[in-house]
């Protein structure tokens, strides 16, 4: 079973490490290596912060990645997915996909969101066919909007709608 859990003070070596692993960090758009204190005032930061919420995913019984809503705006009735990583070794089993869907249903029903978007590195293939195969649509690209590795490089924003404030927006 997938399960999402608020993310605890007992999680942050863990989560260093996931957001450290390499072949993580390659699709932050900031991929430098996060310290022990960055991660605690990171933290401290995330408590204070209303509008920012962190789930960690277990799958199984066991923590297998993290993803979460940032940028809140209750008013507008948005959020961004964020913070999505999964354990290399937990990849492919279906993890990733089962937890988008378990934080689209809070989303859309608990916190009364309409629409819930995520930003990648257009050349993130994997991310793009996993929202996709979770009702995201593609919206647009933003051309040479980030730098990463020295190398100007395209973002690509997709988002997913409610069905219940917007009749007829798809969704898987």
């Amino acid at each position: 079973a997938c399960v999402l859990r608020e993310v605890e003070s007992s999680d942050l070596e863990r989560l260093r490490a996931l957001r450290n692993a390499a072949d993580n960090r390659r699709w932050f758009f900031d991929p430098s290596p996060v310290t022990e204190e960055q991660q605690l005032a990171w933290f401290n930061r995330y408590l204070a912060d209303e509008g920012d919420v962190l789930y960690v995913i277990e799958g199984d019984g066991r923590p297998v990645g993290t993803l979460g809503l940032a940028s809140i705006d209750r008013r507008q009735g948005t959020a961004e997915l964020g913070r999505m990583l999964v354990e290399s070794g937990a990849r492919r089993r279906g993890w990733a996909r089962k937890a988008v869907g378990i934080l689209l249903d809070y989303a859309f029903g608990t916190a009364g969101l309409h629409r819930v978007f995520v930003e990648l590195q257009e050349e993130n293939s994997a991310a793009r066919a996993l929202f996709r195969s979770c009702g995201f649509e593609e919206e647009g690209v933003l051309r040479a909007a980030l730098v990463v590795d020295g190398r100007r490089t395209n973002k690509v924003v997709l988002a997913a709608l409610n069905r219940s404030t917007v009749p007829g927006a798809p969704r898987a």
